[in-house]
């Protein structure tokens, strides 16, 4: 068993990195990539297997039980946000796709690359529809880390 929760510690641990490392390596230009989705769902399935094993050893106590179900919510909260914010980045792509360069619709103001587009120094957002998403997704899955360390 101890070699069992080891590796789900391990992967528990290497899906938060992923999260992490996927925000800090588009830090300029936030957005969720699959990656952050991916530890997100890596941390989720992992995390609860961890609460179900130490559930089956018995070693739970009700404040241990408080402890990781806070834990279990915040990553249904960090899989939630790196869900909407792919699915949001998805949708842009796909919108991108459909829309030819230079074109847009009646009265919707300039495009990318014309003065006042957002190819320059438009809004980010504009840019980068999922970056509101990867700050919640990084920031829940911070604050997941916290509480795991200082829940005493």
């Amino acid at each position: 068993m101890e070699i069992l929760r080891t590796i789900l510690v391990f992967l528990h641990l290497l899906g938060m990195a992923i999260i992490v490392g996927g925000y800090f390596a588009n830090i300029k230009a936030p957005k969720v990539i699959p990656g952050m989705l991916h530890g997100a769902y890596l941390q989720l399935i992992t995390g609860i297997a961890l609460f179900g094993l130490l559930e089956a050893q018995g070693a739970m106590t009700s404040d241990l039980r408080i402890k990781y179900t806070v834990k279990v919510a915040l990553g249904l909260l960090v899989a939630v946000f790196a869900f909407l914010g792919n699915r949001r980045e998805k949708l842009a792509a796909r919108t991108a796709a459909e829309v030819p360069v230079g074109a847009g619709a009646p009265g919707a103001g300039p495009a990318a690359g014309e003065p006042g587009g957002s190819g320059g120094s438009g809004e980010p957002g504009a840019r980068n529809p999922s970056a509101p998403f990867a700050h919640l997704t990084f920031g829940a899955a911070v604050l997941a880390v916290i509480v795991a360390v200082f829940w005493v």
